[in-house]
């Protein structure tokens, strides 16, 4: 969790923020399938949250939608599906996000 964080972290301030953005599209054109740099430039990415947040209710919402699409056979009890004390822990390692000043 700890490096998940710290990957979306650094995912976070080189695309919302510009801080390396180079070098992590570097490293993007090396480890993915996209090999031109340009078109990470023109991608609007997904926003992570730095700390690892989840929203319960977003999650149920997306859980429902995959239902209705026919994706799962029935209901899902999340309340057992993830356990936060990873992601506490992490962000307590890391501190809190700050953003880039």
């Amino acid at each position: 969790m700890v490096a998940y964080l710290r990957g979306a972290r650094t995912y976070l301030n080189a695309f919302e923020y510009g801080v390396d953005l180079d070098t992590v599209i570097d490293v993007l054109t090396r480890e993915t399938a996209i090999k031109d740099p340009a078109v990470y430039r023109q991608i609007k990415f997904n926003w992570i949250d730095p700390d690892g947040l989840i929203v319960p209710a977003e999650l149920a919402a997306d859980v429902e939608l995959f239902r209705e699409l026919g994706l799962l056979a029935g209901p899902v009890d999340l309340s057992q599906a993830f356990d936060d004390k990873y992601r506490a822990f992490a962000v307590d390692y890391l501190s809190p996000y700050q953003p880039p000043r």
